[in-house]
Order: structure tokens, then sequence, then C-alpha cells
């Protein structure tokens, strides 16, 4: 049984460390293991000779299984063969020193392997280490180094889990993915849509230029006219405007804009539903997942297949447009030789404009003897009713967490697939705090048709308790 890299590359704390260095300096050295036991063994006291301390184990197994020998010759000769105290500690008489065993952390019997050594150097010092206290100039020197050996024993980690595409995280995996994989993470899309703004006050005309106002949302989220326009007096007009930043967080509800952040009095902003039940025409998302970036780099090894693999067409759709992040491909059950792909984004069906550029992408790389029949999924409106009960103080994070995990869910709920009551309820009560959670809607789990994906109406009430 070989290790993982999570135990190879094992973090430390800059105590840890400190520990160690301390130890260190103390003459007891850094243990060596040669092998692959996930356990560890460490000396703990004060040398009273200059010797190499090896531990050798006999028989596999945990503390108060596995047996072994240790030597303090360096291996010339070793001790009678014991067990691996239960406890983890044995004092070695003579020398000054417990040998101290730990369990490592994969379990299943195996923390101490049979065949692998470990080795300390251990050297009689005259460093009264124990006696320098906190704040002390030497103590503080060696907290200063400690910490920086625990960065550099990071960045080695992160060095390592990036070369390994289960492993690597953020930037890395960007890296990883582009050099080795010629897959670029997918950026994020800005929210379009458009606005109602009303000269309320008939004080208009008002003229106009590109970008000149921001209008906001009760959470402070904002969005800016990317054109120009004039607002007759008394009348009103529809324009379109593109959120600040980019992010699935931008896809707000149909009348959510509703405040003016630009100065104009006299005009009132909304956003009611502008074409196919929303006001967007665009949805926001963003940056692509680590999940999804290496579901993208582990589909490379389809494309290079003669045919076309459902994974293939999932990478070419979400290569086409960034907002798509969800697909369905299955081969059509109405015209015999075509393949049907589905699509979706953060918050539902995706635009005509994202599907027309899936279908253009997609085209000219299908095979010639199959047809491409390329579509939206169709919106099915899921509204969460519950009542949270949370302790007192918990109320606000309760409420921000709870919301992001439900939302998450549906944002994350495949094309034709089940939305369980269960884990709605889970995420609803995740958050540190939640003492109980009572689901009104859905009464029942809700099955979506092969063509369908979930939108979401949220209708949540938390009460400390």
């Amino acid at each position: 049984m070989s290790l993982s890299l999570q135990e190879l590359v094992v973090e430390r704390t800059a105590d840890e460390q400190l520990e160690k260095s301390l130890k260190s300096l103390q003459g007891i050295g850094y243990t060596q293991r040669t092998g692959f036991s996930p356990g560890t063994v460490t000396l703990e006291g004060t040398p009273t000779s200059d010797f190499t301390m090896k531990v050798k184990v006999i028989a596999t197994g945990n503390l108060g299984a596995g047996t072994y020998q240790y030597s303090t010759d360096g291996g010339q000769t070793y001790s009678a063969t014991s067990t691996i105290p239960a406890g983890g500690t044995t004092s070695l008489g003579g020398t000054g020193l417990t040998l101290v065993f730990a369990d490592g952390p994969v379990g299943g019997g195996d923390s101490f392997r049979a065949g692998d050594i470990f080795s300390i150097d251990v050297r009689r010092s005259t460093l009264p280490v124990t006696s320098w206290q906190v704040g002390s100039t030497p103590r503080t020197l060696l907290e200063n180094d400690a910490v920086a050996l625990v960065e550099l024993r990071s960045l080695v980690g992160l060095m390592a889990r990036g070369g390994l595409l289960l492993e690597a995280k953020s930037d890395w995996l960007t890296l990883l993915a582009s050099q080795l994989y010629k897959v670029d993470r997918a950026a994020g899309v800005t929210a379009q849509g458009y606005v109602r703004l009303d000269d309320t006050a008939s004080g208009g005309p008002h003229t106009i230029t590109a970008n000149q106002l921001w209008f906001g949302t009760p959470g402070g989220k904002r969005f800016n006219n990317t054109t120009g326009f004039t607002l007759a007096q008394g009348s009103f007009v529809v324009i379109p405007v593109q959120a600040e930043s980019p992010g699935a967080e931008w896809n707000v509800a149909v009348g959510e804009i509703n405040q003016m952040v630009s100065v104009l009095p006299g005009v009132a902003v909304s956003n009611p539903i502008y074409s196919n039940g929303t006001w967007l025409t665009r949805s926001g998302s963003n940056d692509e997942s680590d999940e999804s970036l290496i579901a993208r780099c582990q589909s490379r090894w389809p494309q290079l297949s003669q045919g076309a693999t459902d994974q293939v067409y999932t990478t070419w759709a979400k290569e086409a447009d960034s907002s798509v992040t969800r697909t369905r491909v299955a081969a059509s059950g109405t015209a015999e030789g075509t393949v049907d792909i589905l699509l979706a984004g953060t918050s539902g069906p995706v635009s005509p404009a994202t599907v027309a550029a899936v279908e253009s992408y997609i085209l000219p790389k299908k095979p010639l003897t199959v047809a491409v029949s390329v579509q939206s999924a169709t919106g099915v409106n899921v509204t969460v009713t519950a009542t949270v009960y949370v302790r007192s103080g918990y109320q606000a994070s309760a409420q921000t967490e709870g919301t992001a995990n439900v939302e998450r869910l549906l944002r994350e709920l495949d094309i034709g697939s089940v939305l369980y009551v269960n884990n709605i309820i889970e995420e609803l009560s995740t958050p540190q705090g939640v003492r109980n959670v009572v689901l009104s809607a859905p009464v029942a789990d809700v099955a979506l048709s092969s063509t369908q994906v979930a939108t979401l109406t949220l209708n949540l009430t938390f009460q400390v308790v």
C-alpha cells in the first residue's frame, strides 16, 4: 500500500516547527524514514551521548500491535523484538531519551510497516534551550526561522500538488491545465440585461451618455448603462445594462434592481421581465471551478478518439461559451443519427445567443455522419419555502450560508436529474447555530424530465430560538 500525496507532503504549523527546532538544538535531530509507514517515530528528552538511533519495524501494525527493534549504534546491533507500546512511549534506559510512536492518519492497522526504518541523530548539547523564555532574543529568532521554514514547506507542497491533476488547485491548476493539457480556465462572464427608467417627476428630458449611470440592489450589487439614451419628460425608457463584475451572484431576481446609485432626480429604476421570464439577456458566471477544469482536462483523452463521445460534446459546449456550466448529451429518441445537446447555465436555461454560439462551434468539429441538435434546457421553477430555527447570535451568518448552500445545490443540479428534499434540508441545516429546519415546499422530491433544468425561488424565514 502506497502513501497519498497528502501524507508525503504533510503540512506543519509554526508551533510544530518551533518544537522541532528546539529539539534539534537540544541535540535531537529530525526523523529520517526509509519506507512508507504513515506512522511517526520521534525522541524526547536530553541525550547523554552522541549516537544514531535506528528503529526497525519487524511486524506491521498500529500502536499496541506492531513490533520493533531499536539500535543505538547506527544499526550495527539491535535490541530484542518488542511490541510497539499501546500508549506510544517507552523509556530507553541509559540514553536520557524516550521513544515516541504515533499512528498515522490512514488507519487500516498498518501505521508501521514491516521493514521500514526510522533514523534519528542525537548529540549531547550544552545549549540550555529549555531556559529560553517567551519573548527572549534567541527564542524570537528561532520563532521567525520556524515561520520561514513552514512557509517554505507549504510552498514545496503546493509545487508538488501543482504537478498532479487531481491535487492541483487554484492558480497551480490553471497553469497545469494550460501547459500540459492545452486547456484554459474559462473566465467569469458579466451579467447583462435590461432595466426600465421612469421619469416619475416629469423632470426630463434627460440625455445620458454610455456608462454614466449606476443602478443597484438592496444587497449592494451595481449595474452600469452600456449605451447612451434620452429619457423624455414624463416618459420611460428601457436600456441595456451590465454588472459591475463577472459572477453568478449578479444574476439577481426580477424587481431587485430598484435603487438609483447615480443621482438623477425624479427618476426611478426597475428590472421587470424583458423576455422569456427574465430581465437578463446574458447570465453572469464565476470563473470556472477547479472541479470543472479538472473534468475538462480529463476529457482530453476521449477527444483523441476517432469518434465523439458525450464528454467530447460537453467539452466543446463549454469551450464555445463559458456561460454553459451543465449539459446533457444523448442520442435523439426521434431522429436517427442525431445527437441532442441540452445546455444550462448557473441560473438555469441559456440564451438563444449561447445556443447559437455552441452550435456554430460544434458543427465544424462533429463527425460527418452525425447530425447535432443544440437546445437550451427548459427551466422549471422550484420554490423552496422553509423556516430555519437558529440559536441567538447566529441568525445573520446562518441566513447567508444557508441561502448560498441552496443556491449552489440548484446551480449544480444536472439537467434531467432529481432534486431531493433531504438534500435541501441538509444544506439549510449545515450552518453553525441551526437547530431545526421545517420545509414547507417542495413537499416531495422534484423529478425533472430529460429536457428540464431547475430554477430557484427562495422563501426562507430564519427564526431565533
